[in-house]
């Protein structure tokens, strides 16, 4: 498969934040076979890959989540599903959408139901939608019993199939989650010979705190690492972005990165022509780059970014275009890196 067809088939699994060992699984299967001896799980489903190099004392790390937004069954009653929502998801971005329930084993479809505005009071219009008052209708009867296998925890996404649109788009639910998974699942399948081990990571627990970027920073301790995640794009939505699609992938410049490697990094696409936008900000703790910055001693890091419209919900938009000259960036920047990981310190 290449990057975008990765990208659409892991789309499409289900990783709700907590409950990530069945993509896990999925993504070890993905693994080019002559890197799979070197592939574990962590105790919190995430998922790394130590490929040697000539100097084991050197580390690079590269790490994306691939956790997701999603719901969490709570409960039932008449043979309805009480849920929360579960990564910043809000009531009105799940009502009224088709849900997938699994629990790895099983499987069952369902439809989060809203009353329609013409039987709604004029009050009633007006109040904002709340997680309490939504329900999962199975299409019971409350005469009907809830499969016994669905129980408090067990998790649900927006049913949503990965599909391409005009001019290089695929729309899809967890794109934003995902991209960095299938550049990873692509980089793997011609990673040159470099002097620092290589640490690949698929980290969960994005939407629980970063947890699981501070894991495996903790437990490899890389001299250097690049972090992949995704920003807001501009659209009718958000019309002040200054990023945009289809132009490359970004790059972000702010407390949370490291002035010296993001720097290093927009050099090296400057001097050979790569598309890449720049993005500044305040913003701190707000991606899995936080965690690196502040694990293990403090491990110096840049973010680079896909550009995504309607982020965060269940119909997402990125551009082909930037997924592959994200992909070249990356590929092609690895030396680099590689040879940043013995540097005494990265501000001299």
């Amino acid at each position: 498969m290449d990057i975008a067809q990765h990208l659409e088939f892991l789309a499409e699994q289900q990783a709700v934040c907590g409950a990530e060992n069945f993509c896990a699984d999925t993504l070890i299967g993905l693994i080019p076979e002559k890197y799979k001896k070197y592939a574990r799980k962590d105790q919190l489903e995430s998922l790394i890959i130590k490929i040697p190099g000539k100097d084991s004392s050197r580390q690079l790390m590269i790490l994306t989540h691939y956790d997701e937004p999603g719901i969490v069954i709570t409960g039932h009653e008449k043979g309805f599903l009480a849920f929360r929502t579960v990564g910043g998801l809000e009531a009105s971005d799940v009502a009224a959408q088709e849900v997938i329930i699994s629990d790895g084993s099983h499987t069952l479809f369902g439809v989060i139901g809203t009353r329609p505005p013409h039987i709604l009071k004029a009050e009633e219009r007006k109040a904002p939608l709340s997680e309490e008052n939504l329900r999962i209708d199975l299409g019971l009867t409350f005469r009907d019993s809830i499969p016994e296998w669905i129980v408090p925890g067990t998790t649900a996404v927006v049913r949503r199939k990965a599909t391409s649109l005009a001019q290089g788009k695929i729309c899809g639910r967890a794109l934003s989650d995902r991209w960095g998974a299938s550049l990873l699942l692509s980089l793997l399948e011609n990673i040159p010979h470099l002097e620092s081990d290589l640490n690949i990571v698929f980290a969960a627990q994005h939407y629980n705190a970063f947890k699981g970027a501070v894991a495996a920073a903790i437990a490899e301790k890389p001299h250097i690492a690049l972090v992949l995640d995704s920003t807001t794009a501009q659209s009718k939505e958000t019309p002040h972005s200054p990023i945009s699609l289809a132009n490359g992938p970004v790059s972000y410049s702010g407390p949370a990165a490291h002035p010296f490697v993001t720097n290093a990094l927009r050099t090296h696409a400057k001097e050979k022509n790569m598309q890449l936008q720049l993005r500044a900000s305040g913003e701190r703790r707000f991606s899995d780059i936080w965690a690196l910055q502040t694990a293990a001693g403090g491990i110096p890091s840049a973010l680079i970014e896909l550009p995504v419209t309607y982020r965060a919900s269940s119909t997402e938009i990125i551009s082909t275009n930037d997924l592959n000259n994200a992909f070249a960036l990356i590929s092609e920047s690895l030396p680099l890196l590689d040879s940043m990981t013995k540097e005494e310190t990265l501000y001299a």
